[in-house]
């Protein structure tokens, strides 16, 4: 029969560690890349499944402006539309189809870094 050992007492619980550190707000002047994939983590932590977490391809391959991901976890399905922080504005293509999204009475949205604090309590 194995040994078990006890847990010291001062030990770090690894979940709790791994979900503080996706909870931290993304760097300053991050790219729209790494803010995507610090956001998926963050909502994987948060309970969201990966294999349900759609991101399109660039408009060469894909529609133009459709958003960036779409996000399911039942009965729930977010559109969302990544920017970096500064000098990035939505194309007229995108205004279009978050503003479609939105009339369908679809849950929309359009997140840069700052947006952090907002992310985590839509995603919780």
């Amino acid at each position: 029969m194995p040994k078990t050992y006890a847990r010291p007492a001062d030990a770090i619980d690894l979940n709790e560690a791994l979900t503080a550190k996706v909870l931290e707000p993304p760097e300053e002047g991050v790219k729209e890349a790494p803010f995507q994939k610090q956001l998926v983590n963050l909502a994987v932590a948060l309970g969201w499944k990966r294999e349900l977490i759609y991101h399109t391809h660039d408009s060469r391959r894909s529609g133009k402006g459709f958003p960036d991901l779409v996000m399911l976890r039942p009965p729930r399905i977010l559109y969302v539309e990544l920017k970096r922080q500064k000098n990035a504005y939505t194309s007229p293509e995108q205004d279009e189809w978050l503003g479609a999204l939105k009339e369908c009475g679809a849950e929309v949205f359009l997140w840069r870094p700052l947006d952090w604090d907002e992310i985590i309590r839509v995603l919780k």
